[in-house]
């Protein structure tokens, strides 16, 4: 079963890549997800579209993670996460850990950036 999970959101991801790369899907820059997060979790860029009029969230976020030396220490690591939400933004089901979402998020920052026009400017292509 998990297998056949994974691969639908891997599916899903990648069909979401393609969409962004064309065009076809435009994301947004937004604040953070609402409500507190705990104290051992930080998000800093989200970013938002809809797509068949279902509404996305894609971000980094960081969290604190045992040091796996076995020690209490905590340090920070990075991961990203897809979200469906609903018109008011709220999170109705999350993926994170999947194979492509850095991929993904890497797509969305270079269209929110407008990288390529920016480029163009300067005479690179």
């Amino acid at each position: 079963m998990k297998d056949s999970t994974t691969s639908k959101w891997v599916s899903l991801i990648a069909k979401l890549l393609q969409l962004t790369q064309e065009g076809k899907i435009k994301w947004t820059l937004q604040p953070p997800p609402p409500g507190k997060l705990p104290a051992t979790e930080r998000v800093s860029q989200v970013y938002a579209t809809a797509y068949e009029g279902q509404g996305l969230r894609i971000y980094e976020y960081d969290y604190k993670t045992l040091v796996p030396d076995f020690s209490d220490d905590l340090e920070w690591d990075r991961r990203v996460k897809l979200e469906l939400v609903d018109a008011t933004g709220r999170s109705l089901y999350a993926i994170s850990q999947e194979p492509g979402l850095d991929d993904l998020l890497r797509a969305v920052k270079h269209q929110t950036s407008n990288v390529d026009a920016f480029l163009e400017k300067l005479g690179i292509s």
